[in-house]
């Protein structure tokens, strides 16, 4: 059991330390991936985020705190114990880090970048040329706050860089826009 408990530690520890790594470099770079865990059943919405700690962070957080805490009480008490007490610890640390860190921080960035709807009918500029029936990438300010969004044309046409366009509808995350005439 020792080995079990010594690789969801330094797993745990590893895969931490290369998110933070790869976090800034994809900073760096502006590049991010964000996915979502929601349903719908029967007409109720589900969104499992919103009362289970279920993220890579908290998991990788689990894992550490669940395989330390075996590393550290392993032969001192009974295993039995010792795995209960490493997921209720791992449990109860990645609630806690959910509930009080990463909620409040999601409600502070959701207001900050403003929801889609009050971004309909804004003005923006292309930052990147959008294709003919193809994506491009427009940029505007909302609330001091500088966004950066994938978009497509209305029309399917071509939209150079720097045309300054309005923003129609938002679809699937992607900024439907047309030209300012």
């Amino acid at each position: 059991m020792t080995t079990v408990f010594e690789v969801c530690f330094w797993v745990g520890v590893s895969v931490t330390v290369i998110n933070a790594l790869l976090g800034a470099f994809f900073d760096i770079i502006d590049f991010g991936i964000d996915f979502d865990l929601d349903f719908d059943l029967g007409g109720l919405h589900l969104d499992p985020g919103n009362f289970l700690p279920l993220s890579p962070s908290l998991l990788f957080m689990f894992l550490t705190i669940f395989g330390g805490t075996g590393m550290i009480l392993q032969g001192r008490i009974p295993l039995w114990l010792v795995i209960v007490l490493g997921i209720a610890l791992g449990l109860l640390a990645s609630f806690l880090v959910n509930r009080f860190v990463v909620r409040p921080l999601k409600r502070i960035s959701e207001k900050e970048s403003g929801g889609e709807a009050d971004f309909i009918g804004m003005n923006a500029t292309v930052t990147e040329r959008i294709f003919p029936q193809g994506f491009g990438r427009i940029s505007f300010v909302y609330e001091g706050n500088s966004i950066s969004e994938p978009a497509r044309s209305e029309d399917g046409k071509e939209i150079p860089t720097g045309t300054s366009v309005v923003v129609l509808e938002i679809r699937d995350k992607v900024y439907i826009v047309q030209p300012l005439r």
